[in-house]
């Protein structure tokens, strides 16, 4: 993965996919020149389903998406992340589905250049 094909200007979030009882961790990333918080990706996982929220915070711009994932089989942490990250307007040139998490922290990094942030820092957690 290297690049967004499309960026839309849209913001589909729906707040049913936020979980709280079943948070699973969260994506974090942070300008280090600044230490503020760019964007945040927070992940919950069901019996049956992971969902992700995704917000954005660059430059006086704001955006967020909401998506999730079912099935058996493959990674759906990525795939759920991929659907937030469509319905917040981004779509990249090669799919993010079922790869895990680096190219989840490699397209957070690549949404955040979009938007002029080059060098950022992207955290982990689990809960």
């Amino acid at each position: 993965m290297n690049a967004i094909k499309k960026y839309y200007l849209r913001s589909v979030f729906d707040v049913k996919h936020r979980k709280y009882r079943y948070y699973a961790g969260e994506f974090i990333v942070v300008d280090p020149k600044t230490m503020h918080q760019l964007a945040t990706c927070k992940i919950y996982t069901t019996k049956n389903r992971t969902y992700c929220c995704f917000w954005l915070f660059v430059n006086k711009f704001t955006t967020s998406g909401s998506g999730y994932a079912g099935g058996y089989g493959y990674d759906k942490t990525s795939t759920a992340v991929e659907k937030a990250m469509n319905n917040a307007g981004y779509v990249f040139k090669e799919s993010i589905r079922g790869s895990g998490n680096a190219l989840i922290i490699e397209a957070l990094q690549i949404i955040c250049a979009f938007h002029g942030y080059e060098q950022v820092e992207v955290y982990y957690a689990h809960a």
